[in-house]
């Protein structure tokens, strides 16, 4: 749409310098007698103004217009379209995010997601979203860790992707409520261990810990006796 509108403001321009140009050369060719080569003067002298403004003009308004031509631009889909054409629709904390560079010179993203929330989908456990990094391609960009977001993910060969055209935004008490309003309420996930940092560490420590103390005590009631006797 806004590559629409820089255009036709372009040919909006082009159309008026010409019919200034139109202009002027009707008015010298109508104007004849001894003040002809004064008049012809005054009336080059005005389209030459005219058509340098005119050429300022379209200058400055591509400038102005370049930047919004290279921002994403996404069809309007209302949020139960986006719902519906979605392989994946949850609540996730983004955990982990990887930049790397595609074949084509171009950078991606990988986001390491924890779900928290899911109204469509199959992820219960940590899982991978691909996404652009770049604005004039839609992606997400490289999202801090810690962020809480609203994810609509598309899925081609058990590959997740997403973009921001696609409905992914920032989570809010309103756009959640939104969507329970659209897809229900969803189902609420609970952490896998071994998905929070150290959920590992501290059952293992605590287990070493265990059979030391046991073997220490079953050392200390069987062992010591018999060096007694």
């Amino acid at each position: 749409m806004l590559k629409l509108v820089g255009s036709a403001r372009f040919l909006l321009i082009l159309l008026l310098a010409v019919r200034f140009v139109v202009r002027a050369r009707r008015r010298q060719v109508r104007v004849s007698g001894p003040a002809a080569a004064a008049v012809q003067h005054n009336g080059r002298m005005k389209t030459i103004v005219r058509l340098l403004a005119c050429a300022l003009a379209m200058f400055f308004s591509m400038i102005i217009a370049a930047p919004f031509a290279a921002a994403c631009s996404c069809a309007d889909l209302t949020l139960e379209e986006q719902v519906e054409s979605a392989a994946v629709v949850a609540r996730v904390i983004v955990e982990k995010t990887s930049v790397v560079t595609r074949d084509d010179g171009g950078e991606q993203v990988t986001l390491t997601m924890r779900p928290t929330r899911v109204w469509k989908g199959d992820v219960v456990s940590k899982f991978s979203v691909m996404t652009a990094l770049d604005i004039p391609e839609c992606g997400l960009g490289a999202l801090a860790e810690g962020t809480d977001l609203l994810l609509f993910a598309n899925e081609s060969e058990g590959q997740f992707s997403a973009n921001r055209c696609g409905g992914s935004t920032a989570a809010s008490e309103s756009g959640v409520a939104e969507l329970v309003g659209v897809a229900g309420q969803g189902e609420f996930i609970d952490p896998v261990v071994g998905d929070e940092p150290g959920a590992f560490v501290w059952p293992t420590v605590a287990a070493v810990a265990a059979v030391v103390i046991v073997g220490g005590v079953i050392a200390y009631w069987w062992i010591l006796p018999r060096h007694r006797r």
